[in-house]
Formats: structure tokens, sequence, C-alpha cells
């Protein structure tokens, strides 16, 4: 209940300075708007330009943030290469699958401006009895109908490829980049584009974002695949009263009619 919902949300920074022993709060650099708390919190740097640490307000266990070393970078930046980098370094390390978000500008779901990236372990994800998918893992002739615009690269699994890198992945998302500007009618050239990203072994996703929220029913990446976290019964009886197909079309661009594209191992499902 005391998680910031949305940049300049101070209200974990009020509890503290509410309270009977107050403290002072330390952030993850001058720049930052994320309380550090405690050190133990913080589990590696990667590529000396960013920290993995434990999101302290976890959903699933394990969750981690992945945040830029610089303090001062943004969350309504693109991704760029050394984000790439130290995404990848850490989805192909480690010994069981995880699923990497970032939710860029607050129409995408962003709670702090400091620039960061989450990631969950796919296993967490699961009950027992539960076979957990992403949509996209779902690999068909007919690919699965959701009621907004994305856009997917499957990475190619042929033996001769190159290695996936930084500089690669970089090359995929700004292509995909390129058509969530175009589905919002953005010039190519604009600066700022609210697009979630997902990133895993196999594939990248951008969802093109027109809001956070609509009535009082929000969500981030994670909610836009289908996992949506709430705080209070009155936010699920919200998403049950209007429909998930209507929330998600109004967070995104809603399609029209679907068809597929596929063009160098990339699939775009187009309104």
């Amino acid at each position: 209940m005391t998680k910031p919902q949305t940049p300049g949300d101070n209200r974990t920074s009020e509890v503290l300075e509410s309270s009977d022993a107050p403290r002072r709060i330390v952030k993850f650099g001058p720049g930052s708007d994320i309380n550090k708390g405690d050190e133990g919190l913080i589990i590696a740097t990667i590529l000396d330009t960013h920290l993995l640490v434990i999101n302290k307000f976890c959903v699933f266990r394990p969750q981690y943030l992945l945040l830029t070393v610089n303090s001062y970078r943004r969350q309504y930046e693109p991704l760029d290469k050394d984000d790439l980098d130290a995404a990848w370094r850490f989805l192909d390390s480690a010994e069981t699958p995880h699923f990497l978000i970032y939710n860029c500008m607050k129409e995408a779901g962003c709670s702090r401006d400091h620039k960061h990236m989450q990631i969950f372990s796919r296993t967490a994800c699961m009950e027992e009895d539960c076979q957990f998918e992403l949509f996209p893992d779902i690999i068909s002739q007919v690919p699965p109908v959701v009621p907004f615009r994305y856009f997917l690269h499957r990475f190619s699994k042929t033996a001769n490829v190159e290695p996936i890198t930084g500089s690669s992945l970089l090359e995929v998302y700004e292509t995909l980049l390129d058509e969530c500007k175009e589905a919002l009618g953005l010039p190519k050239g604009a600066k700022k584009c609210p697009h979630n990203v997902v990133l895993v072994k196999e594939w990248m996703m951008l969802i093109p974002r027109r809001r956070a929220g609509v009535e009082g029913a929000s969500a981030n990446a994670a909610g836009m695949m289908g996992m949506v976290w709430v705080m209070r019964d009155e936010q699920i009886e919200k998403w049950k009263a209007l429909g998930p197909s209507k929330v998600l079309s109004e967070l995104g661009v809603p399609c029209k009619s679907t068809r597929t594209n596929i063009t160098d191992n990339r699939t775009c499902i187009l309104g």
C-alpha cells in the first residue's frame, strides 16, 4: 500500500518522515527517486552501467530492478545499447527462464523517474498446477488475438546466426519502436514515445501505449500481458466491470482488424 504509484509520488518518504523514528532516506544516487533502503537489496553491478537490486515492492518472488548507475537517466528515455547489453547479460546467464519489462513514460505505467527495467523469474509466476505462457510463446499459423496492437521480433535459433548482443538488440528495438511511433501517429524523429517492452531469450515485443489507466483500471507491461497488479479489491471489481478487452484496448492502440505481416522473422499484429 505504500508503493509509489506514479513519478513524483513520494508516499514512502512521507511514511518514513512521519514515523516515530524518522531517518534520512537514501536514494540510488543524487538524481534517483528510488529509495535504496537496506544495502542487502543490492545484488550486483552489471557491466559498470547498471545495478541489479531486489525489488522492495515485489509482486512475484524473486523480482528484480535493473537500475542505471547514472541516477539522472530517466524513464521517459528509450532503451539504449547499455540497457540492452545489461538486460541480455542477465537473461542469458540466468539458470532459469526470466522475462524483463520496461515501462517507458507514465502512460506506459511507470511509477518512478529513475530509469529502470524489471525482471521476473518465469517459474515464479507459475502455480503448481498452471502451465504459464506469455501469448507470444504460442507459435501457430493463427497468432493469438489480443485487443491492442503490438510489434514482435522472434530471435532465430539457427546455429550459424551471429550471437545476440546489445548492438543487435538495439537494432531490433529501434525498428519496433518506429512501428510504435507510427501506430501512435508520432514522427520517427520523436524523442519520446510511450511504450512497453517485454524481452525474453526467444523474442522481443513492444506495445505502443496511449494511457496508463482508464476509469480506475491501470496496467504496466505485465498487465498488458495479462498479469494485472492491484492493491485493492475495488480495482479488481473495476477490471471486471469494464472487461479486460475494453481496458487493454483503451490503454494501448486498439485493433480494428487483425492480420499478420511476417518479414525477416518479425511478426506484427496490425490494426
